[in-house]
């Protein structure tokens, strides 16, 4: 008996099967002979048997191998899509931590601000990077510079500390290139103009004025009277809490591409006067190659991240020192030493003379820290062109001080005989009261110092340290 037609379908396989059955009956005998028996001697099987033999045919479907087939895209093309789809979910990843962390941050504002006021007290540097967004003056980070003038920035505020007599305010105004004052243009090649280049601090920056009352265009309005026939351009290059290592790498990367024809330079009172744990030189670095230049970049730009920030607020502060403190007396390490203060000033010396350019070196730390020591120094080892302008304020002030004393026949200024202490200093306050009122008082704290705050009555009647009772002078 066959089953199933004669070829069998596509995909599948005949396979013949040989079976032998018992001794037909008669009625089976009248049968024909089975229609495949080449399959059967195929199979082995006797066909001079007297049995009966049927073939059955039947169909199976079969198991081919799989037919490779011809990729849609490269194996290249595949492994680049697959690192895109791995870049851009690690991107929205990072982009909701960021997120995440600025909101986090919004919320404990408080907690961050009070946070960068106890750095800054540690290490300035470090507060003032801090602190950058809310600072009085608008800064912004740099790479080589820690922080620079904000380009194209305007903001005014109060003076502080406050006008006693009334409100007063000042204006920041700088301009795209990062400086508060300078001509339109700063092309190199100035032929028939003088180029005045001022470095500098707060001080040259012109904190707490307008722009008309800072040294730079002052220096530029007294030029061109004493010198109506010739041209002048003054650039107010002055960045507020910049040290001399600051102002150093400035002239280095861009102060001397701009071809001054001298230079007028003044640092100290950042270097000295506030504390720190990592000093300028480590965080600044001594190297301007590309790969040094590219790390400062790359880890200016994490550190501006809310994740970096976030991370700064939950970590313990750094309780180890840097190197360079190692070097400096235990316990007042400052962020540029004497030995630096000294090696700078020389470096910017040499580099001005490599230049073409004059230099005068001002002494403007009218905080009067030890940093005056280092430019001493330094004039010591080569002759330097150098203004003291502490000494000559100190010697106005001194001289406006004693005619006010003539004039309402008062002592002279000057030290007192109250005994020395260590913990301790006696500050007598002598004030002119114009609107004659019966009292007085004076109120305040110390700077980055919120425990220490005084509030003490003025006097007008002879007693603690008035000289004459209702004179008008407390």
């Amino acid at each position: 008996m066959s089953y199933g037609a004669s070829d069998p379908p596509s995909g599948w396989d005949r396979i013949d099967i040989l079976v032998r059955c018992p001794p037909p009956g008669p009625a089976a005998l009248r049968q024909p002979p089975p229609r495949f028996p080449d399959a059967a001697a195929r199979a082995g099987a006797d066909l001079s048997e007297p049995l009966r033999v049927d073939s059955i045919r039947s169909y199976v479907p079969i198991m081919q191998p799989a037919v490779p087939h011809e990729p849609r895209i490269g194996r290249l093309t595949g492994l680049l899509v697959e690192a895109l789809v791995a870049v851009a979910l690690t991107a929205l990843l990072l982009a909701g931590a960021e997120w995440g962390a600025g909101v986090y941050l919004e919320r404990r504002l408080a907690a961050t601000l009070a946070a960068n006021l106890e750095e800054t007290r540690k290490d300035f540097a470090a507060g003032v990077l801090a602190w950058l967004d809310i600072n009085p003056v608008p800064l912004a980070p740099d790479p080589e510079l820690l922080w620079r003038n904000r380009p194209g920035s305007e903001k005014t505020q109060p003076i502080n500390p406050e006008a006693y007599d009334r409100p007063a305010s000042w204006t920041v105004t700088v301009d795209a290139r990062g400086y508060r004052s300078g001509p339109p243009s700063l092309a190199a090649d100035h032929p028939g103009v003088y180029r005045v280049l001022c470095v500098g601090d707060s001080i040259t920056y012109g904190f707490n004025v307008d722009a008309d009352d800072t040294y730079p265009r002052q220096l530029d309005a007294l030029l061109g009277r004493r010198y109506p026939g010739r041209r002048f351009e003054v650039i107010n290059a002055g960045v507020p809490g910049w040290s001399w290592i600051q102002g150093r790498r400035y002239l280095e990367l861009e102060g001397l591409a701009l071809r001054p024809d001298v230079v007028v330079i003044g640092h100290g009172t950042n270097d000295q006067f506030f504390p720190t744990t990592v000093t300028d030189n480590e965080r600044i670095g001594r190297s301007t190659s590309w790969i040094a230049r590219a790390y400062r970049r790359i880890a200016s730009r994490l550190a501006r991240t809310n994740l970096y920030r976030l991370a700064g607020l939950l970590s313990p502060s750094r309780a180890e020192p840097g190197r360079g403190c190692a070097a400096q007396p235990a316990g007042a390490c400052r962020r540029v030493a004497i030995p630096e203060i000294e090696a700078a000033i020389r470096e910017v010396d040499a580099m001005t003379r490599a230049a073409g350019a004059d230099l005068v070196v001002l002494n403007t730390d009218f905080m009067e820290t030890p940093a005056v020591e280092g430019l001493h120094r330094a004039a010591a080892a080569a002759p330097l062109r150098s203004l003291d302008l502490v000494a000559r304020f100190r010697a106005l002030r001194t001289e406006a001080e004693e005619r006010r004393a003539r004039e309402r026949g008062l002592a002279p200024a000057g030290p007192l005989d109250a005994p020395r202490s260590a913990d301790a200093q006696t500050v007598v306050l002598r004030v002119a009261n114009a609107p004659r009122t019966s009292s007085l008082r004076v109120a305040g704290s110390a700077l980055l110092q919120d425990a220490f705050r005084f509030d003490e009555p003025l006097y007008d009647d002879g007693t603690h340290g008035d000289e004459r009772a209702q004179d008008g002078v407390f």
